[in-house]
C-alpha cells in the first residue's frame, strides 16, 4: 500500500552522526508515516535490555471545554482502565509488572503523552504493544470506573496543593487573557469534574479529539527495523483518522501588550524563601529549535561567574541563586523567565535587583552577539551530546515522540547540536523584546504572609495587603501595574562597571580520547618466562594492568583495586571498560571523627560546607558549564569531595586544585562579620524549613526514616538551633583540627590508567600537606553510619506531625526489615563474597516486591482509593535490605493507612502461592531479584557510587555477581523458600520486624493511642528509643 509523509516518504538514518551520540551508536533509525497519518520513528537497538514505546496525542488541557477544566487529564487516566479487547481493569499494569515493565502518561497544555517500557523478547513486546495500542482503538471508558478514577485525579491535584511553584504558576495563569486557554485551571479535581453528564462529555472528548493524524509514535526495540515496522503497522493501523486539524491557540494572545504586561504580583508562599520570577511573553519559538535564541540569552543572564548578575547580587548580599531560560514553550507563545532567590536585604532593594537584570540585557546588546560565546556553548553542548549516557528507553521515546509534534525534519527529532544554527539577528530581535514594559513580575516572600508569624524581619519589609485569593490553590496575592517612574528607571539606569561578558572558559576540555583496551596474556596461555617478562614490562610502562599472578598478566578490571594502603592513606582505582567514554570520577574522603560526632560538630560542619561552596561558586561555575560537577558533603566520617567530568588531565587537575583550595579559602567568608552572620542565619533557616513544602511521602521515606533508622542523624530543629551558636572562630578551629589529622581515602574511577590514578592521589596528598596536614589517622578511628536493627516481633510506630501545618495530606511508610543484603568478614579483596543466607533473603525481597507491585497499586489505590501516592518497593540502605509500602492520603489518618497495608499483606499470601506455583513465574521473579543483587549499576555514576560505598564501609563486596549466582542456584528449585520467607518476615508477628513512619497532616493531631502490641515513638522520645536500641555495623554484619 502507498504511504505518504510530510516532506519525505520515509527515511532510514544510517548516518547516525546527525542523530545519535557515541553512547547511542548501537541504534538504527527509520522514519515513516502510516496510512492513517501517524508519524513514526522506529529505533532498533540490539544492545538494549528493554523495549519501549511512546505515543503522543497533539491534544491537551487547552482543549478542555470551558466548563470542564481537567477533562483531558481525566481521559488520560481513564484510558488505562480497560479496552474492549482487554476489558479487565488493571490487566495492562499487571502484565507489564510481570515482565519488569513500567508505564505512565502525562497531560500538558497541547499534548497528552503515553509511554511504557518492558523487559523480555519479541512475544512480550508484541503483546505489550497490542494492549497499549488498544487505548486508542477501543477503550471501554467505563462509567463506574470513572467515578473512582475521578477521585484519583482529585488526589493527584491535592497532593500538589503545597507545591509553591505550582501555586505561583496558577496565579500566573490567572493573570493571562481570560479569552486564552492559558488562563484556565488544567489539572482537574472533583469540584470541576463531578458534574452532570461528565461521562458523556468524556466519551465525546475522546471521539472528537483522539485522531490518528494528530499522533506521533516513537518505537524502540532490540528487533530489526523491518520487524519493528511490521509490528507497528499491525498494531496501530486501526486507530481512526478523523482528519482534524491540530488546535491553534495563537489568537487572541495569552498576554496582550500592554494591557496584560508591565504588572507586579505579590504572593504569599508556604515556604520561607524570598523568590522573584520575571517573565516576558514572546512569540512561539517552536520552529526555531535549531537557532534556539533563548539558550544564548539565558546562558548569559543565568551565569554565575565573575561579572555576572548573580556575582553582583552576592557581592551586595542581595541574592543567593539565579536561573534563566524558557519558562514556557507552546505553539501559542513562549515565556522567557529569570528567577532569583533573594535575601531580605535583596527584597528590600527589589528595584535595584531588577535594574541589574535590565542592565545586563543592555550590556549584551552593547557588546553585541558574539560568535566566541556561541562557539563555546556549541562545543560544550556537543561534548555533552556525544558523551552523555544512553537514555533509558522510556525516557528516550517519550522525549522524541513529544518533539515530533513540533519538529518536521526527522534529523532534528532529538534536537542534535550538530544541526544547530548561529543566528545573531534572531538573538538580537528576542533581546529587543525583553523590556520593562513587557515584564510580568511575580514576588513571593514569607514577609507577605497575612497571618501573624514570628518570621525574623530585620529589614522591616512592609506587609502588603493581599486582597485576592486564587480559586484552586487558595494563594493570596495582589496585582498592580508597575509604576511608570520605576519602568523608566529600569530602562535607563547606567550599566554597573562590575558587570561583564564571561571570559574564555579555562575548563573546556581539549582533545578527548578513550584509553585503548589493554592487551593481556590469558592466564591459561603457555608462554616462555622471557616473553612473559617482556610483556609484563610493556604493560607496566603503559600502565594498563596490574599483575597479581606470578605466571600471567590479568587485566579483567572487574573490581576496584587498592594501589596504596596504610599510613593514613588509601588509594583505590578502577578502569571502566564497559563504557567507552572519556569520563572520570574522583572520590576523596578526608576522614576525621570531628566532623559530626555531636550535633554541635555536625552544625559547624554544615556551615563550613555552605561557606566553602559559596567561596567556590564563581570559581567553579565555568567548570560546571564545561561538563564537570563538584559535590562537597560532611557525613559522619569526615569531609567528602566528589568530582566528576571529562578525563582531560589539565582541566580535571585545575578543578581538583581549585576545590581543595576551598578547604582554606572559605576563611575569607568568616572574617566578614556581616557576611558570616547572614550565611549562618540563611543556613539555619534552610535546615529548619528544609522541605517544608515537599510532599508528605518524601518526608516519610527520607527525613523521618533516617531520623529513626540512622544512629547519627540529628533533628532539624536541633541542628538549626546549634548552628545559630556557631562562631567564625569555631568554624575555623574545627576545620583546622580536621585538616591536621586525617585518614585520606581516594578512589579514581573511569577513563584512567594506573599512573593517572597515582598522579591524582599524589596531587591530593601534596595539596593537603600545604594546608597543615601533620598526622595520619588509623582507619578504625573513622566513624560510619549505622542502621537500626529492628528486633524480631517488633511493631513500632514512629508518629510525627507533618512539617507543613497547612498540608492536609498524611502519609505512612511501612517497613518490613529483612536484614543484611550481603554480610561478610575479612579484608578487602576481589574474592570476598556474600553470605548465602543473606543473599537468598535479598533476592527473595526483590522478587516479592516484583510480585506485589501491581496488586498493591490495584488494591490500595484503584479499589480502596486511599490516595494518589501508593508504592511498594524493595530498598537497601547501609547494606540492610527491607520492603516498603508507601501511601499518602488527604482523607485518611496514618494509623488507618497502616491497617490497610497490613490487611493487604495478609490477603496477598494466597495470591503469592498461586504465582510461585508456576515454575516460569517463580524463576522469572527470583531471576530479577538475582539480577539486582548482581548489579554494580547500569551507569558510570551508579557504579562509582556503589563501589565507593563498599570501599568506605569496609565491606569491599565487589564480587556481587558470584554471590547472586549462588543464591539463584539455591532458589531455582525451592519455591517453598518464598513461603517460609513471607511467613517469617511479613505474617508471623513473633518474627516479623515492622516499623511504620506515620506523618499526620493538618487537622489530624498525632495519636497517642497504640494498637495491640504496638510501640509508639514520637519526636520527643526518638533519641531515648535509639539510645536503647541495637544497630547494625557495616563491617561485621
Amino acid at each position: 500500500m502507498m504511504e505518504t509523509s510530510g516532506w519525505i516518504r520515509w527515511l532510514v538514518v544510517p548516518l547516525l552522526l546527525l542523530l545519535v551520540s557515541v553512547a547511542n551508536s548501537s541504534r538504527e533509525y527509520k522514519y515513516l508515516e502510516l496510512d492513517n497519518g501517524i508519524r513514526v520513528l522506529l529505533v532498533s537497538d540490539a544492545k538494549s535490555t528493554r523495549s519501549a514505546a511512546s505515543l503522543d496525542v497533539g491534544v491537551g488541557s487547552w482543549s478542555d471545554p470551558n466548563n470542564v477544566p481537567g477533562l483531558a487529564h481525566f481521559l488520560e487516566h481513564m484510558l488505562f482502565l480497560g479496552t474492549e479487547k482487554y476489558p479487565v481493569e488493571g490487566d495492562y499494569r499487571r502484565f507489564l509488572t510481570q515482565h519488569a515493565g513500567v508505564e505512565n502518561a502525562y497531560t500538558i497544555y497541547e499534548n497528552t503523552n503515553f509511554y511504557f517500557s518492558v523487559s523480555g523478547g519479541y512475544d512480550v513486546f508484541d503483546e505489550s504493544t497490542d494492549r497499549f495500542a488498544q487505548f486508542f482503538i477501543a477503550p471501554t471508558l467505563n462509567a463506574d470506573a470513572g467515578q473512582r478514577e475521578m477521585l484519583a485525579v482529585d488526589s493527584e491535584f491535592r497532593k500538589r496543593l503545597n507545591n509553591d511553584y505550582l501555586r505561583y504558576r496558577q496565579v500566573l495563569m490567572t493573570m493571562a487573557n481570560p479569552k486564552h486557554p492559558y488562563h484556565r485551571f488544567t489539572t482537574g479535581a472533583v469540584d470541576s469534574l463531578n458534574i452532570t453528564g461528565i461521562h458523556a462529555k468524556l466519551v465525546n472528548f475522546y471521539k472528537t479529539h483522539y485522531s490518528s493524524n494528530l499522533m506521533t509514535l516513537c518505537f524502540l526495540g532490540k528487533q530489526s527495523l523491518e520487524t519493528l515496522e511490521r509490528m507497528v503497522r499491525k498494531k496501530f493501523r486501526n486507530i481512526p483518522n478523523l482528519n482534524i486539524k491540530r488546535p491553534s491557540f495563537n489568537s487572541p494572545p495569552a498576554f496582550p501588550v500592554p494591557e496584560f504586561t508591565g504588572i507586579k504580583v505579590l504572593m504569599e508562599p508556604l515556604g520561607s524563601v524570598n523568590t522573584v520570577y520575571m517573565y516576558w511573553p514572546l512569540p512561539s519559538m517552536d520552529h526555531h529549535q535549531r537557532e534556539n535564541p533563548l539558550y544564548y540569552i539565558g546562558w548569559l543572564l543565568g551565569h554565575e561567574g565573575k561579572g555576572s548578575v548573580l556575582s553582583a547580587l552576592k557581592h551586595r548580599q542581595w541574592g543567593t541563586g539565579i536561573l534563566s531560560g524558557p519558562g514556557l514553550q507552546t505553539t501559542s507563545h513562549w515565556l522567557m523567565q529569570v528567577s532569583m532567590t533573594l535575601t531580605d536585604s535583596g527584597l528590600a532593594h527589589l528595584n535595584d535587583v531588577l535594574s541589574l537584570i535590565f542592565q545586563y540585557i543592555r550590556l549584551i546588546e552593547r557588546e553585541g552577539v558574539q560568535r566566541r560565546i556561541y562557539n563555546e556553548q556549541h562545543r560544550l553542548t556537543l561534548l555533552n551530546y556525544l558523551y552523555q549516557p544512553k537514555a533509558r528507553p522510556d525516557v528516550f521515546v517519550k522525549t522524541v515522540s513529544r518533539n515530533m509534534q513540533v519538529i518536521d525534519n526527522p534529523r532534528d527529532f532529538r534536537v542534535p547540536p550538530t544541526r544547530s544554527v548561529y543566528d545573531p539577528r534572531l538573538i538580537r530581535s528576542v533581546l529587543s523584546l525583553l523590556t520593562p514594559q513587557r515584564l510580568l513580575l511575580f514576588v513571593a516572600s514569607p514577609h507577605y504572609k497575612q497571618a501573624e508569624n514570628n518570621f525574623p524581619n530585620p529589614q522591616n519589609i512592609p506587609k502588603p495587603n493581599l486582597d485576592k485569593v486564587e480559586y484552586w490553590y487558595k494563594t493570596k496575592y495582589r496585582r498592580d501595574k508597575i509604576d511608570s517612574s520605576v519602568l523608566g528607571t529600569l530602562e535607563t539606569a547606567p550599566i554597573a562597571e562590575e558587570l561583564g561578558i564571561p571570559a574564555k572558559n579555562p575548563f573546556v576540555p581539549g582533545k578527548l580520547k578513550v584509553h585503548p583496551r589493554p592487551f593481556c596474556t590469558p592466564e591459561t596461555e603457555s608462554v616462555t618466562f622471557v616473553s612473559l617478562v617482556l610483556k609484563r614490562e610493556a604493560h607496566r610502562r603503559r600502565g594498563s594492568c596490574r599483575h597479581r599472578s606470578s605466571y600471567a598478566c590479568r587485566c579483567s578490571f572487574k573490581y576496584p583495586e587498592r594501589l596504596v594502603s596504610g599510613h593514613g592513606y588509601d588509594l583505590w582505582w578502577k578502569r571502566e571498560l564497559n563504557y567507552r567514554t572519556p569520563k572520570l570520577y574522583l572520590n576523596i574522603l578526608l576522614g576525621n571523627p570531628l566532623s559530626a560526632s555531636t550535633v554541635e560538630e555536625a552544625a559547624t560542619s554544615l556551615l563550613f560546607r555552605h561557606l566553602m561552596m559559596s567561596y567556590l561558586n564563581d570559581k567553579i561555575y565555568a567548570a560546571k558549564l564545561a561538563g564537570f560537577s563538584t559535590s562537597v558533603t560532611t557525613p559522619i566520617g569526615g569531609i567528602y569531595i566528589k568530582l566528576q567530568g571529562y578525563s582531560d588531565q589539565k582541566a580535571f587537575g585545575l578543578l581538583l586544585d581549585t576545590v581543595l583550595d576551598g578547604l582554606t579559602g572559605y576563611e575569607e567568608r568568616t572574617r566578614n562579620e556581616t557576611w558570616f552572620a547572614s550565611s549562618r542565619l540563611r543556613t539555619s533557616e534552610g535546615i529548619a524549613g528544609f522541605g517544608a513544602t515537599a510532599q508528605v511521602y518524601k518526608h516519610t521515606k527520607t527525613v523521618y526514616e533516617n531520623r529513626i533508622m540512622q544512629k547519627s542523624f540529628y533533628d532539624r530543629g536541633q541542628l538549626a538551633a546549634a548552628m545559630l551558636k556557631v562562631t567564625a572562630e569555631g568554624v575555623r578551629g574545627q576545620v583546622n583540627a580536621i585538616l591536621k589529622k586525617l585518614y585520606v581515602t581516594v578512589f579514581a574511577y573511569g577513563n584512567a590508567n594506573q599512573p593517572d590514578a597515582e598522579y591524582l592521589g599524589k596531587r591530593v596528598i601534596k595539596n593537603l600537606a600545604g594546608k597543615g596536614l601533620k598526622t595520619m589517622l588509623h582507619r578504625r578511628s573513622i566513624l560510619h553510619q549505622q542502621r537500626l536493627r529492628i528486633p524480631p516481633g517488633s511493631n513500632i510506630a514512629f508518629r510525627v506531625q507533618g512539617p507543613n501545618p497547612s498540608d492536609v495530606n498524611s502519609g505512612v511508610n511501612v517497613m518490613y526489615q529483612i536484614g543484611p543484603a550481603c554480610g561478610s568478614n575479612g579484608d578487602c579483596n576481589e574474592e570476598r563474597s556474600c553470605r548465602l543466607g543473606n543473599v537468598v533473603n535479598f533476592i527473595l525481597s526483590r522478587a516479592l516486591a516484583y510480585y506485589m507491585k501491581a496488586a498493591c497499586f490495584e488494591q490500595l489505590r484503584t479499589k480502596e482509593q486511599l490516595g494518589y501516592i501508593v508504592f511498594c518497593y524493595p530498598y537497601e540502605s547501609n547494606g540492610i535490605a527491607s520492603v516498603h509500602f508507601l501511601v499518602q492520603s488527604a482523607t485518611y489518618e496514618p494509623q488507618y493507612l497502616l491497617t490497610r497495608v497490613e490487611a493487604f499483606v495478609r490477603s496477598f499470601f494466597s495470591n503469592l502461592r498461586q504465582k510461585i506455583s508456576s515454575h516460569a513465574q517463580w524463576y522469572h521473579g527470583i531471576r530479577l531479584g538475582a539480577a539486582v543483587a548482581a548489579s554494580n549499576g547500569h551507569t558510570m555514576r551508579f557504579r562509582n557510587d556503589i563501589s565507593w560505598e563498599q570501599i568506605i564501609d569496609g565491606n569491599c563486596k565487589f564480587n556481587r555477581r558470584r554471590s547472586a549466582i549462588n543464591g539463584l542456584r539455591y532458589l531455582r528449585r525451592r519455591p517453598r523458600a518464598m513461603v517460609d520467607f513471607y511467613n517469617r518476615f511479613f505474617l508471623n508477628k513473633e518474627t516479623r520486624r515492622l516499623l511504620a513512619i506515620q506523618l499526620y497532616g493538618k487537622g489530624k493531631p498525632v495519636s497517642t493511642t497504640a494498637a495491640e502490641g504496638q510501640t509508639i515513638v514520637t519526636e520527643a522520645t526518638v533519641d531515648q528509643f535509639k539510645a536503647g536500641a541495637e544497630f547494625y555495623h557495616a563491617e561485621t554484619d
